[in-house]
């Protein structure tokens, strides 16, 4: 890394989370709202307003925040989306029309511009106790139940509202072992032949005097 910073989490003291400034910054770059880019985006945009900050991550591979003051608002960002498009909004907190406002706010959605009686139909048609927001320009609105909220696009929404685990990320079954690290393969030199050593020369042979070599050509003869 660049730029190196370690962000610790508020309820996981021993875990911590290590970021490249530059590469946030350039996430960060071309957001305008929460919802505007991939879950690693959002995660980016949140630290950079710092109006929440990370607390763990959960079971289902979700990142759970807390404000970074005591209002009780906490949210479950899903982390496997490709597109950010729905948060879970839960704590002490309950998300009335003020406080989802404000919350909207904070996550650079605009205001809440549909009437009362526009978001008590749509209310009944998710099947939820509120819609205490709602911004008809960007199809945003929060709907709550007795138990919890959720912000984010109308469809998604209503997915969450349905699926208590929606955009969790799925961990594989089984087992597996860990990769062995391979070997780097040296390219073996072919094995040359020791050289022969030069066969010593034998001991010098006197040459034949005439006499000598009349008798060796006799006993030549002899031996036919």
């Amino acid at each position: 890394m660049g730029t190196p910073e370690s962000i610790e989490f508020e309820g996981e003291q021993a875990s911590a989370l290590l970021v490249d400034q530059e590469v946030m910054g350039e996430l960060t770059r071309d957001m305008d709202n929460v919802f505007s880019g991939s879950s690693l985006a959002a995660m980016a945009y949140l630290l950079d307003k710092e109006y929440f900050v990370i607390n763990g991550i959960c079971k289902d591979g979700s990142l759970h925040w807390k404000t970074a003051k005591k209002s009780g608002v906490e949210l479950r960002m899903p982390m496997g989306e490709e597109r950010l498009t729905a948060i879970e909004v839960n704590g002490r907190q309950q998300m009335n029309e003020f406080a989802a406002g404000v919350l909207a706010d904070k996550l650079g959605l605009g205001k809440n511009n549909v009437p009362e009686s526009t978001r008590e139909t749509l209310r009944r048609q998710l099947s939820c106790k509120e819609v205490s927001y709602m911004n008809a320009k960007s199809n945003m609105l929060l709907a709550r139940t007795s138990h919890r909220s959720i912000i984010g696009k109308r469809r998604t929404v209503a997915q969450m509202l349905k699926k208590r685990h929606y955009g969790a990320i799925t961990y594989p079954e089984t087992p597996t072992h860990w990769p062995e690290e391979e070997k780097p393969v040296v390219a073996e030199e072919p094995q040359q032949e020791p050289e022969k050593p030069a066969a010593e020369p034998g001991p010098a042979v006197a040459p034949l005097t005439p006499e000598a070599a009349r008798e060796a050509y006799i006993k030549a003869v002899r031996a036919l």
